[in-house]
């Protein structure tokens, strides 16, 4: 079993996953830019939040390697000692992390399509249940608009798939959006994203937020006052302690 190593200095990297738990910022995989290109790399580091430390020298600890990618989502169980890391090159399944014995397995649950990427997850910490919307998997962006959701069951470790709605409806952004989970709405936000001919969107349509309430599987679209930001892709997001 590999320990941690306390005062790392990580590698720089780009589009790496990363999840938060009530400690710790955790960061996994990402891109190294070399004269040949991006090519993924295995760094799994995580910041301790409960320490003081300079932007100089942050407290960085290196993690056993995780999987080599970038452009995924993880998320963490909510007891906070399992981290699941989705869409891995290579395996239908979800990568597994353990807090307390800093280890890495594959899960037993299989994917219909993991070669999926521009995707989210985003756990409900009542239910444990990780909601997978959208995404893409045609490097020209010609494939069709995505139209399903994945849900994985942290628990049983099952998933099962279901229709998303119309997109000219609602939720019309469906790849490269960033998500969150709302403890006050106890619903998911998305916003952000490309179209389908991946460009970034303006329209006041398109720029919304976009609510699921998992209790009942509703969408709608925020009503929101002011202006929002410029939509793109490549953000992230986190939700405040409290209701604004």
């Amino acid at each position: 079993m590999a320990m941690p190593q306390p005062f790392y200095v990580p590698t720089p990297v780009s589009y790496p996953a990363y999840a938060r738990t009530f400690n710790k910022l955790y960061v996994a995989g990402g891109a190294k830019l070399m004269d040949t290109g991006d090519f993924g790399i295995p760094q799994f580091i995580s910041l301790d939040l409960t320490i003081p430390w300079s932007a100089a020298s942050p407290a960085w600890t290196k993690l056993a390697n995780g999987p080599i990618q970038y452009i995924f989502p993880v998320v963490f169980s909510a007891d906070q000692q399992i981290m699941f890391a989705f869409h891995i090159k290579g395996t239908n399944s979800p990568w597994l992390y353990n807090v307390q014995s800093n280890t890495w397995q594959e899960s037993t649950a299989k994917f219909q399509n993991a070669a999926l990427t521009g995707i989210g997850a985003v756990a409900d910490p009542r239910t444990g249940l990780v909601y997978l919307a959208g995404g893409f998997e045609d490097a020209s962006y010609d494939a069709p608009y995505p139209i399903n959701m994945d849900i994985f069951d942290s628990v049983t470790q099952t998933i099962h798939t279901i229709g998303l709605p119309d997109p000219t409806t609602v939720f019309p952004v469906r790849r490269f959006y960033e998500n969150v989970w709302s403890k006050h709405l106890n619903s998911i936000l998305y916003w952000g994203g490309v179209n389908k001919f991946g460009e970034a969107v303006h329209s006041s349509v398109q720029n919304g937020v976009t609510v699921l309430a998992t209790d009942t599987m509703t969408w709608s679209t925020m009503a929101t006052k002011g202006t929002a930001p410029e939509v793109r892709d490549g953000h992230c997001m986190a939700a405040s302690s409290r209701p604004c």
